[in-house]
Order: structure tokens, then C-alpha cells, then sequence
């Protein structure tokens, strides 16, 4: 039967770990411009007013025009 406890914690063999190689100490460092995040923010476009609609048709009988 396996056991896991074996199973010897430095096996850098295995197919979990990403192996990717010696780095001097300036490659691991990053550098971030926070401003980015404390920006104001711009407001969005507001988008251009919609034209009035035409009454819709009921369908109901049209209006008697009354003689002049």
C-alpha cells in the first residue's frame, strides 16, 4: 500500500514543482507605479440623448374628422 508520509518533501523531481533556474536578487524585485491605482477616475461617456418616439397606433377606429 502507498504511503504518503514516504514521501520525502525536497523531491524537486516531481512534476509540481516549476524549476526556473538561479536568479540574481535584482530579476526577482518588481517595481510598481501606484499611481495608476489612486488615479482620479475619468467619467464614463455619456452616450447622446435619445430622439422622441411617434405615439404608437392603438388600433382603434380613426377619428370622424367633423364637417367645416
Amino acid at each position: 500500500m502507498f504511503d504518503e508520509t514516504s514521501r520525502s518533501h525536497t523531491d524537486d523531481d516531481s512534476t509540481r514543482h516549476i524549476h526556473r533556474g538561479h536568479r540574481p536578487p535584482e530579476e526577482k524585485t518588481v517595481e510598481v507605479d501606484s499611481s495608476a491605482f489612486f488615479a482620479p477616475e475619468t467619467a464614463a461617456p455619456t452616450p447622446p440623448p435619445v430622439p422622441p418616439k411617434p405615439p404608437k397606433h392603438t388600433g382603434g377606429p380613426a377619428p370622424e374628422s367633423k364637417p367645416p
